[in-house]
């Protein structure tokens, strides 16, 4: 064998192996990519979460949204209460999309959309969702959409 074809034997294996490399490492930054992507969901839907239940007036106001007793509140409550549906639509839009795009993966997306899905199923959410419907992405829109047609209505 010629002094050429040693080195482009060497050169192509060198290549493969920078192939082989390059690859682990997307996988790594992927996976990493994913873990952030789902710690920052969960640190929003805590935080949501934690400033409702933290304070009575907010969690009033939360609850009487999601059961469709807007009435009772005033119009400073109301628009409070629309703010922290739509914190719960947004953040269940947010987890959709993160799947979509392969940045969440089956176990936790089950369980984010089977959460929503079921608390934000009570007659004042679904109104809300109504009323807001059209400021979302059209396919999460069909996801919501089909989750409230297959799920019943949860009480508290």
């Amino acid at each position: 064998m010629k002094l050429s074809s040693w080195a482009e034997a060497i050169g192509l294996v060198a290549v493969v192996v920078s192939l082989v490399f390059v690859g682990m490492e997307v996988r790594q930054s992927t996976q990493a990519s994913r873990a952030a992507n789902q710690h920052s969901l969960l640190e929003l839907g805590m935080t949501n979460g934690n400033m409702i239940a933290a304070d009575e007036e907010l969690s009033h106001i939360f609850e009487a949204m999601l059961a469709g007793e807007q009435a009772a509140l005033t119009e400073l409550q109301r628009a409070r209460g629309s703010r922290l549906v739509g914190n719960a639509f947004n953040l269940w839009e947010a987890a959709y999309y993160n799947y979509q795009t392969d940045q969440l993966n089956d176990e936790l997306w089950q369980g984010w959309n089977s959460y929503h899905a079921s608390s934000l199923s009570r007659s004042g959410a679904k109104a809300w969702w109504r009323k807001h419907r059209r400021g979302y992405g059209k396919s999460f829109a069909r996801h919501v959409d089909e989750a409230f047609e297959r799920a019943k209505e949860v009480e508290p």
